[in-house]
C-alpha cells in the first residue's frame, strides 16, 4: 500500500511537473504568437501604403482630374500629384516664396539652392489634400534654408529630376530650392541684418 501510494505521489508530481512545463511553454509560445502578429499588423501597414502608390487607387474618387486652381491653391475638384505636378510647382512659384518687405533690400546677388525630395502618390486625391501637400513641400523648403537663417529667403521652386520605380511607383522628385540673402532695417536710413 505505501508502495502504491509513494507510486501515485511521484506520478502526481511528474503530472503537475509536466503541466506547469506545458503551461509555461504554452504561454510563451503565445507571447511569440502575439509579437509576431503585432509584426504583420507593422508590415501590412507598409504593404497598404506602398499599394496607394500604384495605379489601382485612381478610382477610388469619382471624376478623376477635375481639379480647379485659381493660381495659389486648389478650390475644388480631384486629381493626382503626379499627373499636377508641374502646376503644383508654378502654385509654389506663385504663392509660396517668401517676398522681400518694405524695410528689407537684397545683399547684393547671395544666392544659394537646395534640394527638396518629395514623394508623389499618384492617387487621386481631393483638392485640398494636395493644397497641404503644396504646403508641406514650402515647411520642408524653410526647413533646409541655408545655415539655418531666415536672413535668406525662398525666391523660388524648380523641379530637377524625377525617379520613377517602375511600372507604378513610388514616384519622386527633386526640387531645387533657390534662396536669395536679404538685409533688413529696423530703423529709417539704417540697414541690420536680420
Amino acid at each position: 500500500m505505501d508502495i502504491t501510494r509513494g507510486l501515485n505521489k511521484v506520478n502526481y508530481l511528474i503530472f503537475i511537473l509536466f503541466t506547469g512545463i506545458f503551461l509555461i511553454t504554452s504561454c510563451e509560445k503565445e507571447e511569440l504568437r502575439v509579437e509576431k502578429s503585432k509584426n504583420n499588423i507593422d508590415e501590412i501597414s507598409i504593404t497598404e501604403n506602398k499599394k496607394s502608390n500604384n495605379d489601382d487607387c485612381l478610382d477610388k474618387i469619382p471624376n478623376k482630374g477635375s481639379l480647379v486652381s485659381d493660381g495659389c491653391n486648389f478650390t475644388s475638384g480631384q486629381g493626382t500629384d503626379f499627373e499636377n505636378r508641374d502646376l503644383m510647382i508654378d502654385m509654389l512659384n506663385n504663392c509660396r516664396t517668401e517676398p522681400l518687405l518694405q524695410n528689407c533690400v537684397w545683399a547684393g546677388n547671395r544666392i544659394r539652392t537646395k534640394n527638396i525630395y518629395v514623394n508623389l502618390i499618384n492617387c487621386d486625391q481631393y483638392w485640398y489634400t494636395l493644397n497641404d501637400e503644396l504646403d508641406s513641400w514650402k515647411q520642408m523648403a524653410i526647413n533646409e534654408r541655408p545655415f539655418s537663417d531666415s536672413s535668406f529667403i525662398i525666391t523660388k521652386y524648380e523641379i530637377k529630376n524625377e525617379f520613377f520605380t517602375p511600372p507604378y511607383g513610388p514616384y519622386q522628385i527633386k526640387i531645387e530650392v533657390s534662396y536669395r540673402k536679404k538685409i533688413c532695417s529696423q530703423k529709417e536710413g539704417v540697414i541690420i541684418s536680420k
